[in-house]
């Protein structure tokens, strides 16, 4: 989760009260952060610092300290410095009626809202942010990733613009804004975004990999390829990359190429169903029915209402004679 908000500063002894009675207690749980700069440790070395709302996971209780996982490395962080996940949006609901700072509390809230998948209420909740604390380029971020999560690229787009307005070099803008194009099949855009972006930060891997779908998207497999071979080259572990070249190396009808990159995306990510989707639909056009209506099995097992999943299954049975398995 994004840590961009600057520090909330609490104003009411009661609020804190509140946070320290909500607190996870059990290896598995979500807790999210609920004060600014929260310390994670290693004996007395600090391995790393969170900001309210970021979401972590309890591996390990002992006494007042929880053990959990940050950018990589585990560290101890105080009990009363989470809240549970279930209960922080009372948490930020408090602090929006105590607090002085209420446009940071706002932001904190919808941060919260886009944990649990609530992309309309994170956006509400952002523009309230601006309505109470005027414009701020960190919010209309926020808020433009809200509304692209809610399947408004055009609204996100327009909070985007006045990013970009409000920082003619922030390259995230430039990326978020070239995302938003990609979504509206606004392919030579999003490539003019990326550009830009790589002029102002040349090894933001994100770019590459964005600007390899737009190519993709116009027909140019080969420039697709350079960029997601660099997106690899500089972020190796991101399960999407090699999912997107794999998709390249299928566009040029190489299939057992194709079926490694995804191979690679799922050991990175089990759960990526694209990759599995893929990979699938590769092992289909190797003729190798078995395997792929395995991997069609696997995604329905993890997304029961996948339609494509359905359709290439029903398709590879019907195609193999077994109707009344197709239709099932």
């Amino acid at each position: 989760m994004r840590s961009f908000f600057v520090l909330l500063l609490l104003s009411l002894l009661s609020v804190f009260a509140l946070a320290t009675t909500l607190n996870a207690q059990q290896p598995g749980e979500q807790v999210v952060v609920a004060i600014a700069n929260a310390k994670v440790q290693s004996g007395r070395t600090i391995v790393g610092t969170t900001d309210i709302g970021d979401t972590l996971v309890v591996k390990k209780v002992e006494g007042d300290w929880l053990l959990v996982d940050i950018t990589g490395t585990q560290g101890w962080i105080k009990k009363t410095n989470v809240v549970s996940f279930l209960d922080a949006k009372s948490v930020f609901d408090q602090r929006i009626t105590v607090s002085s700072d209420k446009t940071n509390a706002f932001i904190a809230r919808g941060e919260y809202r886009l944990e649990l998948g609530q992309p309309f209420l994170a956006a509400e909740v952002f523009t309230e942010a601006l309505r109470i604390g005027g414009d701020d380029a960190l919010v209309f971020t926020s808020r433009g990733i809200a509304r692209s999560m809610a399947g408004k690229p055009g609204l996100a787009l327009e909070d985007y613009n006045r990013v970009i307005e409000l920082d003619p070099t922030d390259h995230l803008a430039y990326k978020n804004r070239a995302s938003a194009w990609l979504v509206m099949g606004e392919n030579a855009k999003a490539i003019e975004d990326c550009d830009k972006v790589l002029k102002l930060a040349p090894k933001f891997w994100a770019a590459f990999h964005t600007r390899g779908h737009a190519y993709l998207n116009i027909g140019r497999p080969k420039r697709a390829m350079e960029d997601f071979n660099k997106a690899i080259e500089l972020d190796p572990k991101s399960s999407s990359h090699y999912n997107s070249r794999g998709m390249v190396y299928a566009e040029f009808g190489d299939h057992k190429k194709a079926i490694e990159d995804y191979n690679t995306a799922l050991d990175l990510m089990p759960s990526n169903v694209n990759a599995l989707l893929n990979r699938g639909k590769s092992w289909h056009a190797l003729e190798d029915h078995s395997k792929a209506i395995a991997d069609f099995d696997r995604i329905l097992k993890i997304h029961p209402e996948s339609s494509f999943a359905y359709l290439y299954r029903g398709s590879i049975k019907q195609g193999l004679g077994n109707y009344q398995d197709a239709i099932a």
